[in-house]
């Protein structure tokens, strides 16, 4: 067993936690759903979450060619911190909900009183992958792949500083637009004919 086969067991237990608690909340939410009183953006927010967790660990799979001798404690513990961080958000996105028939859940009230700890996980989470990639892959700071990252810090550092419900939802629509160019930047590099 090499030392990326240590780090990927690691990050999919946790990442694997993380998924069996979306799943677990996502269920019980579907079976309680005459409690809840929906909000749109938190729910786009907890499909974000599950979205990220596969994410992050298809994309630790691009590590697998990093030598034995590159990888070291602090690198293990960024990688596990990172997927730590997308676990607690994972944790925090949905509501807990009881089998008692009187509570009602608001989706709107609970994403404001978690939107604070929600951020500050996600916050960092980016900030984790950032320092990761220029540790493990060489990958400077100011390279071009790390601009989608850094606009989302600060959509996330700006979601952490500012409470205000209705701007969380033009925020949600601003990460989500970075979402989508992200994932067109990646297919169009992947479908280009040109690329080495």
């Amino acid at each position: 067993m090499n030392r990326f086969d240590h780090v990927m067991v690691m990050v999919s237990i946790v990442i694997g936690l993380g998924v069996t608690q979306l799943l677990t909340d996502f269920s019980t939410l579907i079976i309680n759903h005459h409690q809840i009183r929906q909000y749109v953006p938190h729910t786009v927010w907890a499909i974000f979450a599950f979205a990220l967790l596969i994410q992050f660990w298809w994309a630790i799979w691009l590590y697998y060619d990093i030598p034995d001798q590159q990888w070291n404690y602090v690198d293990y513990i960024i990688v596990l911190l990172a997927a730590t961080f997308l676990y607690l958000v994972s944790e925090l996105v949905l509501p807990k909900v009881s089998n008692e028939p009187i509570v009602e859940i608001d989706f709107k009230e609970y994403f404001g009183t978690v939107s604070f700890y929600l951020f500050s996980c996600l916050s960092s989470y980016l900030m984790l992958v950032i320092i990761l990639r220029k540790r493990v892959r060489k990958i400077s700071f100011d390279h071009r792949s790390n601009v989608i990252r850094y606009v989302a810090l600060i959509c996330s550092i700006i979601g952490i500083m500012i409470s205000i419900i209705d701007f969380h939802n033009e925020l949600m629509d601003m990460i989500l637009a970075l979402i989508g160019l992200f994932i067109m930047t990646i297919f169009l590099w992947y479908f280009n004919p040109y690329r080495l």
